[in-house]
């Protein structure tokens, strides 16, 4: 062995080289311990009453329960016959000194060869490796938890996802039965051309027709919004103007539930500068919910005001049925239950779902308050001068 040969050659010049190997071994900073092949112990160092707490035991090493493991007779075999053996991290329980404590242990098992190269005894030198072994439990616990929650999320947008299509489902075949319905009525004759049951008919089959449409394209806006591309074009708009349209083109919502539609615009607020169809569309979505679930003789409010850091605010009251508070936290996400009382999920929640992402794209907040009887108040307060961009919105399902 030319490097043992090595080292007697450089200790012979040493006065007492054995006392200094034994206090080499003795102050060594890794436990050791030196072994015969049945496993009695010779000699071990400091760190091995250290981290095991006690002497070793008088019987054999390879039978002593803080430090079996792996089959250390069949390793040490492996030794005997020259070969240096790492046995895989193990947990020791320790005694003696404090409390008993879990220690894991990287143990290896070296050959001793005598001057004639025969090997009676192994040195064993056991690394603690505890804290590292913790950590990577730790890291192991976080990411599983981490997976955890992550397949939590899953399932609940794929449930998300199928209470969404079904109640889709029912909002297009509502408008589809009507179109059918009645054009099955017109078709076949059921009606007289030109009389006022044919011309109600009709009314009813444009009605589905742009309810239909309406829903179509709150879903295509959703989609577009949730792959980052809707476009936001800002132009020069007059609030009064887009509003006065709004409150028009829903004039027969209004008037058949003889609801009062008032518009307060402060003068401080006349020209921002904004996507005109996006505003409008935030407008309208306000407006029609406030109409749906106001009563009949009821008064609705669209307000407009300045609002602080160059923003300004649109508000739509309403003295409909007011929303419950354990409803509260379902606004503006798809599948709403908008509408308190024994069906709380009237409609998808498109509106007020899209309503957001459009809002929250252009750097703005929307937000409600309600009480249950008394009504309730939408709010979005949007920037007077907005970016041209193409908004780039958080990663979040269509259904939130």
């Amino acid at each position: 062995m030319v490097e043992a040969d090595q080292v007697r050659e450089k200790l012979g010049a040493v006065a007492d080289p054995v006392f200094l190997l034994e206090t080499l071994f003795a102050d060594a900073p890794v436990a050791a311990a030196i072994a015969d092949l049945d496993g009695h112990c010779v000699a071990v160092n400091r760190m091995f009453r250290e981290l095991f707490g006690t002497p070793p035991p008088e019987h054999s090493l390879w039978r002593d329960d803080r430090i079996v493991a792996f089959d250390l007779p069949g390793q040490v075999r492996r030794v005997a016959a020259g070969e240096t053996v790492v046995v895989p991290t193990c947990w020791y329980d320790t005694r003696g000194g404090g409390a008993p404590r879990r220690v894991a242990v990287e143990l290896t098992i070296t050959p001793l060869p005598d001057r004639s190269q025969a090997i009676h005894h192994v040195a064993l030198y056991y690394r603690d490796v505890t804290a590292a072994h913790e950590l990577a439990e730790r890291q192991r616990t976080v990411a599983e938890r981490t997976l955890e929650e992550h397949n939590v999320r899953l399932r609940e947008a794929n449930r998300l996802k199928s209470e969404f299509l079904a109640a889709m489902s029912h909002e297009l075949r509502t408008p589809l039965n009507t179109i059918i319905g009645f054009s099955e009525l017109v078709f076949y004759g059921r009606v007289a051309p030109g009389s006022d049951e044919h011309h109600e008919f009709m009314g009813d089959i444009l009605q589905g027709s742009r309810h239909l449409m309406q829903l179509l394209n709150d879903v295509l806006d959703l989609a577009t919004i949730e792959a980052g591309k809707l476009e936001l074009r800002p132009e020069p708009v007059i609030v009064p103007t887009v509003i006065a349209e709004v409150v028009s083109e829903l004039r027969t919502s209004s008037l058949q539930k003889r609801i009062r539609v008032d518009v307060e615009t402060d003068g401080a607020l006349e020209i921002v500068v904004i996507d005109p169809a996006r505003f409008r569309q935030v407008v309208f979505n306000y407006l029609s919910n406030a109409l749906k679930y106001t009563p009949e003789g009821g008064r609705v409010v669209v307000r407009t005001r300045p609002d602080r850091d160059e923003r300004f605010r649109l508000e739509v009251e309403d003295s409909g049925i007011g929303i419950a508070p354990e409803h509260m936290d379902w606004l503006f996400r798809a599948l709403s239950p908008y509408a308190s009382g024994s069906n709380p999920l009237q409609g998808t929640g498109l509106g007020l779902a899209l309503t957001r992402r459009i809002v929250e794209a252009q750097g703005g907040t929307v937000g409600v308050h309600s009480r249950v009887g008394h009504g309730s108040t939408f709010h979005a307060v949007l920037p007077r001068q907005s970016a041209a961009t193409t908004a780039a919105m958080i990663p979040a399902t269509p259904y939130t």
